[in-house]
């Protein structure tokens, strides 16, 4: 049974979780139920049903570890949990699972799954300000990018992680060029949810570069084009680009109602997605004289909930934040 999941769709990502829900458990032996409840979480992820990915991911894990399972599938456990953890904002715990991960994967010299553990703990280190460890894993990811598709999220994500820490290091002309990649891979892409991520970084970029302008440009495009994120896994930098763009454009009632929206999809996101929608609300309501104590609170819980780097990053792109 393999735990290869090319999850590149949101739809795919549901037609397979209704395929999951037609398969008898009892029918699998030990090992089978453990890869199979190991998939299913991470589908249950990916659809971020966190508390079902979980259980699900337990179970797995103590079904395989009774088997002594030391294979690819330990790696995607090992990665699933660890971004389970992402998911809830536990950053330095999620760094213990996936490096437990990359080190299998090392050991299988299984290119794919060391570009994509490699990835996830640039991803980590950024998030708790460590940027020259996320420089340090997004080039590892990078040198194996030849294993991923063309025109896939596993070729945007190193290549986004490698610019960020560039960037954060002062190494202004090296992200530039990773800047230059990203450009050339939403142009390319075949995937519209794929296209719609490097947009976002570009925008993100762009505006640390301080060509603020040209990614609000960017996100305009992206509005036009539609109204809703195509990934869940992106919904919060959405409504935050998404937020700036109408109050730039002085746009403040059809900003309001985006974020009524956004903010009643908030169970279903990420610790960071949900603070970059309700900062971005707490933001629009200070811009528009309509600051609340409810929309402050909420803003400043949902940061604490994540490592004070989070918090930096969000106010450097744009937001402002409650005291």
């Amino acid at each position: 049974m393999s735990l290869a999941l090319p999850l590149e769709t949101p739809e795919f990502t549901k037609s397979l979780q209704a395929t999951f829900d037609k398969i008898p458990l009892e029918s699998l032996g030990n090992l089978d139920k453990g890869k199979f409840l190991l998939a299913r979480a991470l589908v249950h992820f990916n659809l971020r049903q966190n508390e079902n990915g979980l259980k699900d991911a337990r179970e797995g894990l103590q079904l395989l570890d009774e088997l002594g399972a030391t294979d690819r599938t330990f790696v995607r456990l090992q990665t699933g949990l660890g971004i389970i953890a992402c998911s809830s904002g536990l950053y330095s715990e999620a760094l213990h699972r996936i490096e437990a991960a990359h080190s299998v994967a090392r050991r299988l010299d299984n290119g794919r799954l060391i570009a994509h553990t490699a990835c996830s703990l640039a991803l980590c280190h950024y998030r708790l300000g460590r940027a020259d460890e996320s420089l340090r894993w997004a080039m590892v990811a990078c040198q194996r990018e030849e294993t991923a598709p063309p025109g896939s999220y596993d070729r945007l994500h190193p290549v986004a992680r490698q610019s960020f820490a560039n960037l954060a290091l002062g190494r202004i002309e090296e992200a530039r060029k990773g800047l230059g990649q990203i450009l050339l891979l939403r142009q390319t892409t075949s995937f519209p949810w794929v296209q719609e991520a490097a947009g976002l970084f570009e925008a993100d970029l762009r505006w640390l570069f301080g060509d603020r302008l040209r990614a609000l440009r960017i996100i305009a495009t992206i509005w036009e084009q539609r109204k809703v994120s195509l990934s869940v896994a992106f919904e919060g930098p959405f409504a935050r680009w998404i937020t700036l763009f109408l109050i730039h454009e002085m746009r403040y009632e059809e900003a309001a109602q985006f974020l009524d929206s956004a903010v009643g999809r908030l169970t279903r996101l990420d610790s960071i997605d949900r603070a970059e929608i309700l900062c971005s609300r707490f933001h629009l309501n200070r811009v528009t004289g309509n600051d609340s104590a409810n929309s402050r609170n909420a803003a400043a819980d949902s940061l604490n909930n994540l490592p004070v780097a989070c918090r930096n990053q969000l106010g450097q792109l744009g937001l402002l934040l409650p005291d």
